[in-house]
């Protein structure tokens, strides 16, 4: 019969306790449930809250810790990651910016989780995450991407209003889908066997922000090019694109395509 499991916690070997103590209990609001001490400093703790134990545990005793973290050793933590459910992750992402700690904003992902991210003092990865409430939102970002990878430009701009404009890093606006689809075509031309990979989405205002990776070989200089961008959205009422803003690194794109 399979072994019975009750709860899992975490150990982390961290630099400086009093810095771990203060992220983990002061700012996202553990408690200590344990100790290797009556008071600080401690060498080891346990702390709890809303059903999730984590155990902090000093990468060296107090006499013997160097001056700084060895960068070699930091340098693993970014391979060990914490995930946390949490359902408000804008108030989550607004907290953790007014303590001071530095998070990457809110975004719903291509496998549809909204994340917020960001490191501990000794690097370990952090997310609080929770499964995106706008399911349509997403399905048609996929759809709209699908229809890119399918090198349709009319799918691509059937995915606007009929009034809808789509614009290029500053660049005149292609109004209407017939306008739209043409740009679409350009970029299909430009890279024969172009795809576009769904990087996340996220909340802009009253925007949302579409990510994307394209790759394929450009049709004049033959390399091969991978240039990540993004697209702000204004969707209509009726969820059709009214406005979209793209915008990549044309430096970039310049570099890689040789010309």
């Amino acid at each position: 019969m399979p072994i019975e499991i009750q709860g899992m916690a975490p150990l982390l070997q961290v630099f400086d306790m009093s810095a771990s103590l203060r992220f983990y209990r002061d700012i996202l609001g553990f408690e200590l449930a344990g100790s290797s001490a009556a008071s600080e400093p401690f060498d080891w703790v346990m702390l709890r809250r809303d059903g999730v134990t984590i155990m902090l545990n000093t990468a060296y005793e107090t006499d013997s810790r160097p001056p700084a973290p060895d960068p070699a050793r930091m340098a693993g933590h970014q391979d060990t990651a914490l995930y946390f459910g949490c359902e408000d992750l804008d108030g989550a992402f607004a907290q953790l910016r007014a303590c001071g700690v530095e998070a990457e904003p809110p975004v719903v992902q291509a496998y549809g989780m909204k994340q917020v991210y960001l490191k501990d003092p000794d690097g370990y990865v952090i997310c609080f995450q929770w499964p995106a409430m706008d399911a349509k939102l997403q399905q048609f970002a996929e759809r709209y991407t699908a229809a890119w990878c399918a090198h349709d430009p009319a799918g691509v701009a059937a995915h606007f209003a009929s009034d809808g404009w789509l614009r290029v890093n500053g660049g005149d606006r292609a109004v209407g889908r017939l306008a739209i689809a043409e740009v679409a075509r350009g970029f299909m031309t430009e890279f024969p066997d172009l795809r576009v990979l769904f990087d996340g989405l996220a909340t802009r205002g009253d925007r949302t922000e579409y990510r994307w990776t394209l790759t394929g070989t450009h049709s004049g200089s033959r390399n091969r090019v991978r240039i990540s961008g993004r697209e702000l959205w204004k969707l209509d009422a009726g969820g059709l694109i009214e406005e979209s803003e793209g915008s990549f690194d044309a430096a970039d794109y310049q570099r890689q395509i040789g010309m």
